[in-house]
């Protein structure tokens, strides 16, 4: 089908929209987590509301890859997918705005970290308005004109460039899950340098929780099609380099002053603050670790598939 700049414009916009929501969201689902255990479980509804509210942008991503990437909604299906999530982000909107009070109280009195620049629960009525006019706009692209049912999928490829299996979608959805927390632990570093112990365990930790972001665009890449030899060679060894050099300096770090993570990372790894068990960390090690496997098996894959290739371009030319 013919994609006009227009399209290309919504297919990207949506793409930009639904990352950054998703990013914010993970981390501030863990943040709320942390608050509601500290707390002791008390303030069930606000927690329950905000849990709402940042869970549906994940739920707003994981469908959104299955439209683009492998079936568009029926329009029965558009229907039930429409309400339901709408229904959820009004009645998660109604248990804040009840408590509007509580987190207005709790942002003056310094006890959320907050990720954006936003307060409590100002940001969550904004998500919900975005999320419900992205309701609005997948409901108006499905009945258009009569469109076809997979409208939205052949936007997303009608250039044919990412190889997608259903196996490269699950692992791209955990890995985007966990490097968009990691992502957001990132931003609210930056917020909360007032009230942390600076040294350079913590500026580490800052540019660490980066690399799980950089790995989740290292794994879509190698999705892509007609990768060429050289561009595939330099980005698999700088995820190399990058992946295990972060380990190293990490597993040293914490050789060398054990716990640093829940010491000196307080706004960063929160469950590890609140449980006194490095969850964060072991889930980073993981990360840096896998990615490094994965990268080297695909290094010694490229360099004997240039062997190969080039043995066979000897052989044809003699």
């Amino acid at each position: 089908m013919k994609t006009s700049k227009k399209d290309l414009t919504f297919i990207f916009g949506i793409e930009i929209i639904l990352l950054i929501l998703l990013t914010i969201s993970i981390y501030n689902l863990l943040k709320m987590a942390t608050v509601y255990i500290t707390s002791h479980y008390q303030n069930t509804i606000p927690v329950i509301g905000s849990v709402i509210m940042y869970l549906m942008p994940i739920v707003f991503y994981i469908f959104h890859i299955k439209r683009s990437k492998h079936k568009e909604f029926s329009k029965i299906g558009a229907i039930i997918y429409v309400s339901i999530t709408s229904i959820l982000i009004l009645t998660g909107l109604i248990m804040i705005l009840m408590s509007f009070n509580y987190f207005w109280n709790n942002n003056n009195n310094g006890n959320y970290v907050n990720f954006g620049f936003l307060p409590l629960p100002i940001d969550m009525i904004i998500y919900s308005v975005i999320m419900l006019l992205l309701n609005v706009s997948l409901i108006y692209k499905t009945f258009k004109n009569n469109e076809k049912l997979n409208y939205y999928y052949e936007l997303f490829n009608a250039y044919d460039v990412i190889s997608y299996k259903t196996f490269n979608i699950i692992f791209s959805i955990i890995l985007l899950l966990i490097s968009g927390c990691y992502f957001g632990m990132f931003f609210a570093s930056f917020n909360s340098l007032k009230n942390v112990l600076i040294n350079a365990n913590y500026i580490f930790l800052i540019f660490a929780v980066l690399i799980p972001f950089y790995n989740i665009i290292y794994f879509t890449y190698n999705y892509f099609k007609n990768k060429t030899y050289k561009s595939n060679l330099i980005y698999t060894i700088i995820t190399i380099s990058l992946n295990f050099l972060f380990l190293i300096i990490f597993l040293i770090l914490e050789l060398t002053s054990p716990n640093f993570v829940v010491q000196v990372g307080k706004p960063l790894f929160l469950i590890d603050f609140a449980l006194s068990i490095p969850v964060g960390s072991y889930i980073l090690v993981f990360d840096l670790l896998f990615t490094l496997i994965i990268s080297v098996i695909s290094l010694v894959k490229l360099i004997r598939s240039k062997k190969s290739s080039n043995k066979i371009e000897e052989s044809t030319n003699n």
